[in-house]
């Protein structure tokens, strides 16, 4: 690998950093070869590529069971607020 690397400077440039794309992405797995290639086309001005999505039929069951513990945890800031305690204060009485 060593010797492949001192002979790429009598190599131009452009066949150099494909040479070197091949070598480094040789041992990579095909998800971070897959990263590397779009980070390469980021660098060269191209569009990043989108975050894959959730489907709607499975993101409204995430949002509702959201909703329903953000509801669940006001109705029990006000239960306790009303008997006097302060939740989640972060002052401490000394003895």
């Amino acid at each position: 690998m060593q010797n492949v690397i001192g002979l790429l400077h009598h190599v131009p440039h452009h066949w150099r950093t494909t040479i070197d794309y091949i070598l480094r992405s040789a041992h990579m797995t095909w998800k971070e070869r897959k990263d590397l290639e779009n980070k390469k086309v980021v660098s060269l001005g191209g569009k990043p590529p989108k975050k894959q999505r959730l489907p709607l039929s499975v993101a409204r069951v995430m949002m509702k069971k959201q909703k329903e513990r953000e509801q669940k945890e006001l109705e029990e800031s006000l239960i306790l607020r009303r008997f006097g305690v302060n939740y989640g204060s972060s002052s401490r009485r000394v003895a």
